[in-house]
């Protein structure tokens, strides 16, 4: 667990899972309640009021005169594992890149695509000089590249579900915690997409659409395995199937 409010939060769901009509879940949930207030020296009282959540902002990330070919694989990632909208403004010349979302997840999103630009555009230039290749190749690298970062942070999220689950074990199974955590994340995004509206009614919404013109399957599949060898941190969001 990364800080106090986290564990707040944690034990705050678990007092409003003490009011179930379910007498064996209330019972594990208060047990549950107490471990981690004894762990991390905490009073219960100091849970029982929902933790404020940060609110929504937009906050300007980049401005290109040219968008980075590497770019794309990223917002990918970003939209899909770390709770933020990616918004463009067209310039004079290029285009002002903004991140719409709650305070701490722009900035963990500030971090992570800039580090995940740096790392894609290395690893990209070392796999073309190891294995004499031409730009042409690019693409499909890159697509493996995203595509495993995906797969990594899919398994990393799940795992992070069940060590949940264990902790309250027989009060919630996997699969209840699991529809709960989708059902927050959807709601999540709903709150996130009514803030854009607020700020831009009348924005409307891109296709992200690929060429697989001269894809070759063998260089995506090395881009897929350095993926899943990158490690990015921060807090990690998406929907669980």
């Amino acid at each position: 667990m990364k800080n106090i409010d986290q564990v707040k939060s944690r034990i705050h769901k678990l007092l409003n899972m003490t009011k179930s009509e379910n007498e064996n879940e209330a019972k594990i949930a208060l047990v549950q309640a107490q471990k981690l207030a004894m762990t991390y020296q905490l009073d219960l009282e100091d849970a029982i009021e929902e933790p404020k959540e940060d609110e929504f902002d937009q906050k300007n990330a980049f401005d290109w005169e040219r968008e980075p070919v590497i770019w794309k694989h990223v917002v990918h990632i970003l939209q899909g594992y770390y709770n933020v909208t990616v918004i463009y403004f067209p310039k004079y010349r290029g285009k002002r890149v903004s991140f719409i979302g709650r305070k701490s997840a722009i900035e963990n999103a500030e971090v992570v695509s800039n580090y995940l630009l740096r790392t894609f555009d290395q690893l990209w230039k070392n796999y073309k000089t190891e294995n004499n290749l031409s730009n042409r190749d690019k693409y499909s690298y890159l697509s493996g590249l995203e595509r495993g970062v995906k797969d990594k942070l899919r398994e990393s999220r799940t795992d992070t579900v069940k060590e949940r689950a264990k902790e309250l074990t027989g009060a919630v199974s996997e699969e209840k915690l699991i529809e709960k955590y989708n059902l927050a994340l959807k709601r999540e995004d709903e709150k996130r997409d009514d803030f854009l509206s607020s700020l831009y009614p009348r924005l409307g919404k891109s296709s992200n659409r690929s060429s697989s013109f001269g894809f070759s399957s063998n260089v995506a599949s090395d881009g897929f395995q350095a993926g899943r060898n990158i490690n990015i941190g921060g807090k990690v969001a998406g929907y669980l199937g």
